[in-house]
């Protein structure tokens, strides 16, 4: 029996054309904020240690002015829409795993996607600033401080009965590539794959992914 393929595909960069994260703190971030993100893409700094501490710098009251920030300047890229429903027709099982926030990555996915197949960090924004939730951690194979660990929702799908496919932009990607039997990438986590000679396929468009996986169908099935 076949394996079913599973994708595992990043928001911010990826689903998004924007890094919608970065664009919520320029706008509303404390000064200081890009030395944090440069930690954290320097691996320096763990991801859960810098998201928690940029987002704890923010009022919680400001999070409906970032909602609609985010619904205005955010758009998704070329494809995606039509990607989910790729998925649907070939019966891949399609899941969302972001770093990112609930609070603005639910409303950008309404009528897209049903919440339980999206996996990202929560927010509590019922103290004075926003404290985020960390839902999906680390398992006991990771010490790497993930904070929403992709490599740990993959392990749920065994290799033995899924074929797993990571689409993705960054370096939070990159643990996720280590385990994936197949990687669909572009712009840093290309990078990193090149470095670490990790196979991948490049992408700009979300038919651009369609077609590498319609390709590599044809040569297993062929």
């Amino acid at each position: 029996m076949s394996r079913q393929v599973v994708i595992f595909c990043d928001f911010d960069g990826t689903a998004a054309e924007q890094e919608v994260i970065v664009s919520l703190f320029k706008a509303f971030g404390q000064p200081g904020w890009e030395a944090v993100r440069d930690a954290v893409i320097s691996e320096t700094l763990s991801v859960r240690e810098g998201v928690g501490r940029l987002f704890a710098q923010i009022p919680s009251h400001r999070v409906p002015e970032m909602v609609a920030y985010a619904r205005r300047n955010a758009t998704l890229r070329s494809g995606f829409r039509e990607f989910i429903e790729y998925c649907r027709v070939q019966g891949h099982r399609f899941l969302l795993t972001s770093g990112g926030i609930d609070f603005y990555i639910y409303p950008l996915m309404e009528e897209l996607l049903p919440r339980d197949q999206i996996y990202c960090n929560e927010s509590d924004c019922s103290g004075p600033t926003v404290r985020i939730l960390w839902p999906h951690g680390c398992d006991e194979h990771c010490l790497a401080d993930c904070g929403m660990c992709k490599p740990s929702i993959m392990r749920r799908f065994p290799s033995e009965q899924y074929r797993r496919v990571v689409v993705g932009d960054g370096i939070t990607d990159l643990p996720a590539a280590r385990l994936a039997d197949m990687v669909v990438a572009r712009d840093l986590l290309s990078v990193k794959c090149r470095q670490a000679g990790i196979p991948y396929e490049p992408f700009e468009t979300f038919y651009d992914v369609m077609t590498v996986l319609d390709r590599v169908e044809a040569e297993v099935c062929g």
